[in-house]
């Protein structure tokens, strides 16, 4: 370790300082009566100005001089006004040197020693007048002029540095107990919500490299903000005012901007400057970790989960500002001398701003109470998280479902023995068990989805949570549709209502009453209806591309509750119903016109409107029954014409199954690289880029799993298990495997895309609140990966317009083939 690496180097070196107005409201002084306060310098124009702070030596001064003018308030015996001054200032220095306690210590630079190796100041008072004027007041200002021409150098360097002097070796600081409440109620910090929030957060983040560690008191926050050792700072150039007219938010967003890039801006603005610096040099170097250490005091009225109410007088201020202390010289130096300073201008800057909340009561951010003297502030919407489902719904819907479902059995039961379903293949009547065991299975399974549904729809599926403490929104049916709408995001809205809503409890119906009540399970519309179940899944997916949207690092994440995974499996329940339904119900009966006669199907006539077709082998036999042989060929002819007909037939079976193979193959290259390579591309905005990055692209397996969070494995196996392996299984192996599509949901995920990511933003804004959108902004994009699953959820909906087009021609020849005699 080098000799004083512990130690902070800064310089700051000003070519030109061009000030219009520097008020110090701080200065206050009193002597023999007399009072003068609220100085402002103004016309402050000074060249060749510079500091330094270095291991052992401190220097003060300025190379070319310049000029400024003060006025300061003055009251005396019965006079009240204001007093000029105009100065001079020329070439001066102030240099220090010291000593270091331990310079190779390795943690602490404690200067133990200081001397003045240098100290010239030549300051001259031009002029110094009361206004309005006073023969009194004058003749004072004339003897004080000739006091300071006399002894201003003596006083700088003899009251004014060896004061700067103490102030560095001083290891002692003085400290504000925290405040009591007095003849009002107030509550802990840690019992507010919102501030157990803010504490998560500030212990989590880091801003710019800046870390916090924050501890809590009674009704105060003890706060220390450090930046690892490594510390290298330079900037050279001028600094000039922010544009006029330009707010501190707008201000701060550029600087972010500037940051994000690596790139400062040349000439640096600076908010709230009075005049500009021009030719400036800044410098902090240290090997040493750089840390403030704070106190904020809240006064808190009352807080629940999502608003705080804070008194006004006071509300919040901080003390005890403590910079690069203990265990360094410069910051002793700071701590004494700067720190009481800053603690006043910030505190009268944040006494201003609440009283400003206060009287801004329209925008909806704050809400004041005249009466107690409070201002409360609203984050996000009141939230109530229901994570039971409402019992009478289930009740109902269970009674009435059994009841209903007990009778349509019976009445199957009773016109089986009526008129009953056959067997196809041997004509002969089903038995009373499997008509009655088939019909409660479907009528249970329907009831059971419908009972899940409404379960899942009384509940809270999700919940937006900042600092893992505040929740700011929560997702349920009946909110989440009316809350979408009035935030105008209608498309999302009209989705949610249609299929998550309405369409599960219509098409558990529709099964129903195509299956047990109308006794026609091939109606292309039960099919369709079939297919189209999948489409439920979108709120599935639709949660996996909002949650990226959401969710910020170490602030803001998304919580999933059991209603949200009830839900996905009652669609994944209501599936697999409508796969039974449409294939496996009444089997192999003459409700299905599976493997018999176009005779024995017509018996059946109530029945086969829209029954299935025969299989094609059988129609193809059919029609070979009716072509004529010619008896004429001989033997040797019949196996020449057999043999070449065996290799034409099996040529084309070679080529068919070539061909058959490129869509396999289109689907697997359209729908694996979504999965390993980024799909999905978010741009943040606001001032979270400093704590997130500014753009993050993500593959459709971090994208299915929430980041790789431990409770979306499931999320992720369902994703997986619809995007990827139904939909190449169901292209590959048709028609063997038509069931699958109704498991395709490449398309819903593209809907979802389509309809949540462009709506990112608004829907971010929304959940968070208008207000966020300085702070946070999020926007999203499709990549190329995305186009090819597109491109692969065209095919799939190919095959499936195929087939059921397929069964409606065949049903069709089936009716134009004559009865055999």
């Amino acid at each position: 370790m080098a000799p004083y690496s512990q130690c902070l180097t800064t310089a700051l070196l000003l070519s030109t300082l061009n000030l219009t107005s520097v008020p110090i409201p701080s200065f206050n002084e009193s002597l023999l009566g007399a009072h003068a306060f609220n100085l402002t310098c103004f016309d402050v124009y000074l060249r060749g100005l510079g500091t330094n702070w270095t291991g052992t030596t401190s220097y003060l001064g300025t190379t070319e001089g310049g000029t400024f003018s003060c006025r300061t308030n003055l009251t005396a015996l019965s006079y009240a006004g204001t007093v000029l001054a105009d100065v001079a200032v020329y070439p001066s220095k102030v240099e220090l040197t010291r000593t270091v306690e331990d310079p190779m210590s390795e943690f602490t630079c404690i200067t133990n020693a200081s001397s003045v190796t240098a100290c010239n100041v030549n300051i001259s008072l031009l002029s110094l007048r009361a206004d309005p004027p006073s023969g009194l007041i004058d003749l004072l200002l004339r003897e004080a002029q000739t006091y300071m021409k006399s002894h201003l150098t003596d006083y700088v360097c003899k009251v004014m540095v060896p004061r700067l002097q103490s102030s560095i070796l001083n290891q002692t600081y003085p400290y504000t107990p925290e405040p009591r409440p007095e003849n009002r109620t107030a509550i802990a910090v840690t019992d507010s919500p919102f501030m157990r929030a803010v504490m998560n957060i500030l212990n989590r983040v880091d801003v710019a490299g800046l870390q916090f560690f924050v501890r809590s008191q009674q009704s105060r926050i003890n706060v220390v903000i450090y930046h690892p050792g490594g510390t290298n700072i330079g900037y050279a150039g001028n600094f000039v005012p922010s544009p006029l007219g330009e707010s501190a938010l707008d201000w701060g967003q550029r600087l972010v901007d500037a940051y994000i890039l690596g790139d400062a801006p040349h000439p640096f603005p600076l908010y709230g400057l009075p005049g500009m610096i021009g030719d400036a040099l800044v410098q902090l170097n240290t090997s040493k970790t750089l840390f403030a250490s704070l106190d904020v005091d809240f006064s808190i009225a009352a807080s629940a989960n999502n608003w705080v109410t804070i008194y006004l007088t006071p509300g919040v201020s901080i003390a005890n500002l403590q910079i690069q202390a203990p265990g360094d010289g410069l910051g002793s130096l700071l701590t004494h001398e700067l720190s009481p300073v800053l603690e006043n201008v910030i505190n009268a800057k944040l006494a201003r701003v609440l009283a400003a909340f206060a009287g801004n009561v329209s925008s909806g951010v704050s809400n004041s109470n005249t009466t107690n003297n409070t201002v409360t502030f609203f984050f996000g919407e009141g939230t109530h998280v229901r994570d039971s489902p409402l019992m009478v719904p289930l009740i109902c819907v269970g009674a009435v479902g059994a009841l209903v479902g007990g009778l349509l059995v019976y009445r199957n039961v009773r016109q089986h023995r009526n008129k009953p379903v056959l067997s196809s293949a041997t004509g002969t009547p089903l038995s009373t068990f499997r008509i009655v065991a088939e019909d409660v299975f479907l009528v249970g399974g329907v009831l059971l989805c419908v009972l899940l549904f409404t379960a899942s729809n009384t509940m809270t599926g999700a919940t937006v949570v900042l600092g893992s403490e505040m929740r700011t929104y929560a997702f349920s049916l009946s909110n989440t549709i009316t809350d979408l709408w009035q935030a105008g995001l209608i498309p999302l809205s009209i989705c949610v209502l249609v299929f998550s809503g309405v369409y599960p409890y219509v098409k558990m119906l529709s099964i129903v009453g195509f299956t047990v009540w109308a006794h026609r399970p091939t109606s292309r519309i039960l099919r369709l209806i079939d297919c189209l179940g999948k489409l439920s899944l979108i709120d599935t997916f639709a949660l996996m591309v909002m949650v990226s949207g959401l969710d910020i690092p170490n602030i803001a994440d998304v919580r999933i509750h059991l209603s949200f995974y009830l839900f996905m499996y009652a669609t994944l329940l209501s599936i697999a119903i409508g796969n039974y339904a449409a294939l496996l119900w009444r089997a192999g009966t003459t409700l299905r016109n599976e493997g018999i006669s176009v005779a024995n199907t017509s018996s059946n006539s109530t029945f086969a409107e829209d029954a299935e077709p025969m299989a094609v082998s059988s129609v193809v036999q059919s029609r070979q029954d009716m072509i004529p042989i010619d008896h004429t060929m001989s033997p040797v002819d019949d196996a020449m014409q057999l043999r070449s007909g065996e290799n034409s037939v099996s040529r084309r079976r070679q080529v068919a199954r070539y061909f058959f193979c490129i869509p396999s193959l289109f689907m697997f290259a359209c729908s694996i690289p979504v999965w390993v390579l980024p799909s999905f591309r978010y741009q943040i905005g606001g001032f979270a880029r400093l704590l997130t990055p500014v753009s993050k692209s993500l593959s459709l397996w971090i994208l299915s799993s929430l980041g790789n969070r431990s409770d979306a494995y499931d999320i992720l196996l369902v994703a997986f298990f619809t995007i990827l392996i139904a939909p190449c299984l169901y292209v590959a192996l048709y028609p063997k495997c038509r069931f699958l599509a109704s498991w395709c949901g490449a398309d819903v995920l593209v809907l979802a895309c389509v309809i949540g990511l462009m709506q990112l933003q608004q829907f971010v804004r929304f959940v968070l609140g208008e207000e966020v959108g300085i702070f946070y902004t999020a926007h999203a994009s499709l990549l190329w990966p995305m186009f090819l699953l597109s491109a692969a959820s065209v095919l799939v909906w190919v095959y499936i317009v195929r087939d059921i087009l397929h069964v409606s021609s065949t049903h069709k020849s089936l009716r134009t083939i004559p009865s055999p005699a």
